[in-house]
């Protein structure tokens, strides 16, 4: 076996050194990858129905695409898509209509040809979306008649109620009726009037009625609507039947 000397050593030591600097350098001096996708969201004017979105790290000079979506992010509901151009810096920031529904709630992200944004999940309730919410009205004006009614629905929508009522023995009784939402989704604020409001198919905006000797001896009330189009449900508890037949 050849024996080095302490010189050669060194050398070659110093030789490894260098090449891993080398190696060090050029790992350097590789472009830092690009920031990632990202969106923010603001409500414009107080109102639902605008929204402000910018978005930052995407593909110079590119289109992207901004997305709504009801009920959150990647549920797909009621889905819009508006194209936007980015700039030098791959930033962007538009305004948009969107439509207000039963959840408040707007699922909002972007994309580019080389991928994906964050998502963002908006809630509006109390700015210019009020939420689709069920009431009872019990003893009007007698204990054997159920009055269900409900506000603040995507308008336009069909939407399921289911009722189950549990009497004073115990024993329990569940129906349910197919409502319509009052009025018609657009973008932007929530319609007026009766919009939001439920109604059976043909018949004015003043919710259900149901007959029931029993319901005199209603101990609770439990009433469940269903938002089909954008899968929202919500839910409303009354009872105490206790006025006179």
């Amino acid at each position: 076996m050849k024996l080095h000397s302490p010189k050669t050593l060194v050398r070659a030591g110093v030789a490894l050194v260098a090449a891993a600097g080398l190696v060090a350098l050029v790992v350097g001096v590789q472009p830092a990858e690009a920031a990632a996708r990202h969106v923010s969201v603001s409500i414009v004017g107080g109102n639902a129905g605008t929204l402000k979105v910018t978005g930052t790290g995407f593909s110079k000079h590119t289109t992207a695409h901004v997305v709504f979506e009801q009920n959150g992010f990647n549920g797909g509901n009621l889905m819009q898509d508006f194209a936007v151009t980015t700039d030098g810096k791959g930033k962007f920031t538009t305004t948009q209509d969107a439509y207000v529904t039963s959840a408040c709630l707007v699922g909002v992200s972007a994309h580019d040809d080389r991928g994906e944004s964050n998502g963002v999940n908006l809630n509006t309730t109390g700015k210019g979306c009020s939420g689709g919410k069920l009431s009872i009205v019990e003893c009007f004006p007698f204990c054997n008649k159920i009055t269900i009614k409900g506000s603040g629905f995507t308008p336009g929508a069909d939407i399921g109620v289911f009722v189950d009522v549990v009497f004073d023995d115990g024993s329990t009784f569940s129906y349910s009726f197919d409502t319509v939402s009052c009025g018609t989704l657009v973008p932007g604020p929530f319609p007026g009037g009766d919009a939001g409001k439920l109604a059976l198919p043909g018949f004015a905006c003043t919710g259900a009625n149901r007959f029931d000797d029993r319901f005199c001896h209603a101990k609770t009330i439990t009433a469940t609507a269903f938002d089909d189009v954008i899968d929202y449900e919500t839910v409303a508890v009354g009872g105490n039947q206790r006025c006179l037949p």
